[in-house]
């Protein structure tokens, strides 16, 4: 679904998204098929931008939790993790 929507959705002025704004990239991202996939990659190698319902503050906190220094260009760390 998100192949369909404007990309500058996904990147916001800032963090703080509206309301409306939350509930559109929810609904995009729920039944996503390749949601996992898109955390993986934003995990490994966004630093702006919503990526699979997650802000760059919410990955960051991933990463930490993690025990990551920095994202890593390595496919496969997020399911190895569980996310």
């Amino acid at each position: 679904a998100c192949a369909n929507t404007d990309v500058e959705s996904f990147y916001p002025d800032n963090e703080m998204l509206t309301k409306e704004q939350s509930m559109i990239l929810e609904r995009i991202c729920e039944r996503c098929p390749v949601k996992a996939t898109c955390l993986e990659w934003a995990l490994c190698n966004e630093r702006y931008g919503l990526w699979a319902n997650t802000t760059p503050k919410q990955r960051v906190r991933m990463r930490k939790k993690l025990g990551w220094a920095a994202a890593y260009n390595y496919i496969g760390w997020s399911n190895r993790y569980g996310l």
